[in-house]
């Protein structure tokens, strides 16, 4: 529902003892562990390309980071092949296990701009929450992105956002929703609808 990225290596880069960076398909993420906390694998798929953080010791699966470049008509001369103009969305997954199940990620669109020996974010052309198919959808979805020096075109970008996660389930699977943060806000007859505020942020950029 709307409301609103084979395996290869690459070196990571040391920010601090809570943050280092992963590189994948030109853009460059912030990944918010302990370096020694955890290990990364990378994979790329037709034109989606994802880096997953897993826990080292338990093989946890704790984030997912992804850069899909979108198919876009050549009848746009702006992203036309000839004018090195590309659509990128760029991605933050919440995992699903931390909401019961449900997945939620963030999305960033914008557009960048590449030569052999440049490339620049131009624009942001919109960042919004997504979620997965079933019985639950988010409300009073807020997400945005900002340029890290205050304008574009820019080299880095911060993506910020909250939304509240409706559910509507059963009596016998309550449970597992509540344990999970969700808290019950109404029934009606034998649904119940639980809800749970989360939020999620990322910083990413081409160098």
């Amino acid at each position: 529902m709307l409301l609103a990225a084979p395996s290869f290596s690459a070196a990571s880069t040391s920010t601090d003892n809570d943050s280092f960076k992963e590189r994948i398909s030109g853009i460059e993420f912030e990944i918010p562990y302990n370096e020694s906390d955890v290990y990364v694998e990378k994979s790329v798929e037709g034109l989606v390309s994802k880096i997953e953080v897993f826990e080292k010791g338990s093989g946890k699966l704790l984030d997912t980071f992804a850069v899909e470049d979108e198919l876009v008509e050549n009848e746009n001369e702006l992203f036309s092949a000839m004018s090195n103009t590309v659509l990128r969305n760029i991605t933050r997954y919440r995992p699903s296990d931390a909401d019961n199940g449900l997945q939620t990620w963030i999305r960033s669109v914008i557009e960048v701009y590449n030569t052999s020996s440049f490339t620049q974010i131009q624009n942001v052309q919109d960042t919004r929450w997504f979620t997965g198919s079933g019985g639950h959808t988010i409300e009073n979805a807020s997400a945005y992105a900002v340029s890290t020096t205050g304008s574009f075109p820019t080299a880095s970008i911060n993506v910020y956002g909250d939304t509240t996660i409706q559910v509507i389930t059963s009596l016998s699977a309550s449970a597992g929703f509540e344990a999970a943060g969700f808290s019950l806000g109404t029934t009606v007859g034998s649904d119940y609808y639980y809800r749970k505020t989360v939020d999620l942020s990322f910083s990413y950029s081409v160098y």
